[in-house]
């Protein structure tokens, strides 16, 4: 019989191949899915390692305020392993998140000031800022600071990384991670270089994320706006470690949700649009590799926190990246016949004949 509450799980999350999406390959192209984990993010693993620590070190007590800026998945998770220890949670959040990692977040209780998304980091209004603000001026506030937190890094050096190694048995090749704060790619990345150094670690954004730049020219350009979360970054992390990174590519928007929505119809993994994008370019490089190759791509978001965005067909035409997904076993569908042209004769048929 388990004794342990939700801030005490602890298990691996699955492994798993891509069958109907790569089938035309020759390299085994296989998805860590990390939001299997508790509050269906990789975030989690960070948000119960931070207050496990904070605690430990004595930094926090039950009753006190939590704060973090987010764009929605580290909140949820902080907010799912804070509750569960008494915590209070205060969060700033940019306007752009989904309306279901509101929702989500308001029943876990978490109070959320909304910030707008087009606000650069150094600005007084972005998310970053006005979370810094917040434990400034509230008592027995506590800054959690995922994304700057080093027992953020670590974690996924002891736990994810490792995890990829032992599921592959070691024969893993590439390893595809979506860029945020650079936590997750610099734990996963010192790990397995330690341990097989020939592993290629391979960054992950959107087009208008600024790592490209800076892994490429040593600088990053301007950022440009994007509509993915939950990947990319506006400034550069403090977990920027270019040494354990062999190369970042970028995914458009476009390409990221389409993928990420092939994932669900043809894979029957329901990941979001910064899955989508690792996706992508994990295929797109699939392409050039050979069947001694083992390439894996890292799953950070849960596809039910965008219902009203990526995976749903009006906001996708609202916003021109629809694109009609085939079937599993690319057949006709009722939406194509409804679509055809009305015949005006007359057909007729027998009862022994069929409608083939």
């Amino acid at each position: 019989m388990s004794n342990h509450d939700i801030f005490g799980i602890s298990t691996e999350t699955p492994l798993v191949y891509i069958g109907q999406m790569a089938r035309h390959l020759k390299a085994k192209v296989m998805a860590k899915l990390e939001y299997m984990n508790p509050a269906c993010s990789h975030y989690y693993r960070a948000a119960s390692a931070v207050i496990r620590d904070a605690e430990e070190r004595r930094l926090i007590h039950p009753g006190m305020t939590l704060v973090d800026w987010t764009y929605g998945n580290s909140g949820i998770a902080l907010a799912m392993a804070g509750v569960s220890r008494g915590y209070k949670l205060l969060l700033a959040a940019p306007d752009k998140i989904s309306n279901e990692k509101r929702d989500v977040l308001k029943a876990l209780g978490a109070e959320i000031v909304i910030t707008p998304s087009d606000a650069l980091p150094e600005e007084p209004r972005s998310c970053m800022k006005v979370a810094e603000s917040l434990v400034r001026n509230i008592p027995n506030a506590f800054f959690a600071n995922l994304y700057e937190n080093p027992v953020s890094r670590d974690v996924h050096s002891n736990s994810t990384g490792r995890e990829i190694l032992q599921q592959t048995e070691s024969l893993v090749t590439h390893v595809f991670v979506p860029m945020i704060s650079g936590a997750m790619i610099s734990g996963i990345g010192h790990l397995l270089k330690s341990e097989k150094p020939s592993i290629r670690i391979i960054g992950v954004e959107p087009e208008g994320s600024i790592y490209q730049s800076l892994f490429r020219k040593g600088a990053p350009d301007k950022p440009a706006a994007y509509e993915l979360e939950e990947i990319g970054a506006l400034q550069p992390s403090g977990f920027w470690d270019p040494s354990v990174i062999d190369d970042i590519v970028q995914v458009s928007d476009n390409d990221a949700f389409n993928c990420g929505r092939e994932l669900l119809r043809a894979e029957a993994i329901f990941a979001g649009g910064a899955s989508g994008a690792v996706m992508a370019a994990a295929l797109r490089s699939a392409a050039a590799c050979g069947e001694n190759d083992c390439i894996v791509a890292v799953l950070n978001d849960f596809g039910g926190y965008y219902l009203s965005k990526m995976f749903r067909d009006g906001w996708m035409k609202q916003k021109g990246y629809y694109r009609k997904a085939k079937t599993a076993l690319e057949q006709i569908t009722a939406e194509d016949i409804l679509q055809l042209k009305a015949r005006k004769d007359l057909i007729f048929a027998n009862p022994e004949a069929t409608l083939a």
